[in-house]
């Protein structure tokens, strides 16, 4: 039976937008889950995120967009 039986987010990872990078997104399919700023809020930020996952028929599958 294909069922989910429990939901979890997948270890953080943390992308680095630095001082004049242009425009810094997390990766299709991942979750924003938080920034750190250091120094002026000038690009120069980091960017937490993490990935959906579903229990099904005891394997854990990420969620992703396709």
């Amino acid at each position: 039976m294909n069922r989910v039986q429990d939901i979890r987010l997948s270890g953080i990872a943390y992308l680095y937008a630095g001082r004049n990078t242009g425009r810094s997104i997390v990766p299709e399919g991942a979750v924003f889950i938080g920034c750190d700023v250091q120094g002026e809020w000038d690009n120069n930020e980091g960017f937490y995120y993490s990935y959906i996952q579903k229990f099904i028929n005891g394997n854990w599958v990420t969620v992703g967009r396709s």
